[in-house]
């Protein structure tokens, strides 16, 4: 006797963004319980359980190592050193690092310069060099 039955394909569902959405706003906004957010989309309550806040997982990706200041040090170096080695930049960076560290403890913190006042700064200069000229 033959077996003429079919093996069972399971296939993944896959939901819009928008359901997801109302999951969302159903459980935050609403209070709902799982089983009856399920019911309510007409969903599996093991989909909706693995629905999540987008907030909660908004940031993917590995965290950065280091910060834009040390990053913009680091550019600036290999500008003026085309020829530095790695553990020259590590080196520099570190003592970097630590004279940041060793300032903020002192309560002394970094200004940095804004466009106006560099504007500014340059034309007094030019004044300056003009009158004493």
């Amino acid at each position: 006797m033959e077996n003429n039955s079919r093996p069972t394909i399971t296939t993944c569902k896959h939901y819009s963004k928008d359901l997801k959405k109302r999951v969302v706003y159903q459980r935050l906004t609403l209070g709902f319980t799982m089983t009856e957010i399920a019911k309510n989309l007409n969903m599996s309550p093991q989909v909706v359980h693995v629905v999540k806040d987008p907030q909660t997982y908004a940031k993917q990706g590995h965290a950065r190592l280091l910060d834009t200041d040390s990053v913009e040090f680091l550019l600036a170096l290999l500008e003026q050193h085309s020829d530095i080695y790695l553990d020259g930049l590590a080196e520099r960076l570190m003592d970097q690092k630590n004279l940041e560290r060793s300032l903020k403890l002192l309560g002394i913190t970094s200004k940095k310069l804004s466009k106006a006042t560099a504007e500014c700064c340059e034309e007094s200069r030019n004044q300056f060099q003009f009158l004493i000229s």
